[in-house]
């Protein structure tokens, strides 16, 4: 009976600990990187093109505008300004049901650059992944982005 009960603790153990790490964000935001580099994505490079739903997701309703289009002027840092957007698309991509965008975000004194993706259904937008870049690293397009990708996951995965 002893030896029944042990088993059973171990293989509860083991199976917490496997579920624990499967389940983490950083394993789902692996997949989301490896999908971003994997997968071939249409790429758009207007606001008008992307879904409502995903423009919702990355905005706060105080926005009077939501996200600037790429050569339009938007809100670089906390400035006071209430007719700009505090975001300006670089560009966005969709594969399928996945969506990822990238863009500029005006924060306290800098602006960072924002990749966010999404997993786009008829009911609902699930959030995969939300990484931020500093400003000077800012790619004007998909191939770079992705060079940007694989050198910030290394950089990553040598740290840890």
């Amino acid at each position: 009976m002893f030896r029944n009960t042990r088993n059973c603790i171990n293989l509860g153990v083991i199976l917490y600990v496997s579920t624990l790490f499967s389940c983490t964000p950083a394993r789902e935001s692996k997949w989301a990187m490896d999908l971003l580099l994997q997968e071939e994505f249409v790429i758009y490079h207007s606001v008008v093109s992307i879904p409502k739903p995903i423009i919702d997701e990355i905005s706060s309703p105080d926005d009077v505008i939501a996200i600037a289009e790429p050569d339009e002027v938007f809100k670089e840092t906390n400035e006071l300004v209430n007719d700009l957007s505090p975001r300006r698309l670089i560009f966005a991509g969709q594969s399928g049901k996945h969506w990822f965008i990238y863009y500029e975000q005006g924060e306290w004194r800098r602006t960072d650059n924002i990749l966010a993706m999404f997993e786009l259904t008829n009911i609902q937008v699930i959030p995969k992944i939300k990484l931020r870049f500093s400003y000077s690293n800012k790619v004007q397009d998909f191939t770079l982005l992705k060079d940007l990708i694989i050198l910030n996951r290394e950089m990553t995965f040598k740290s840890s």
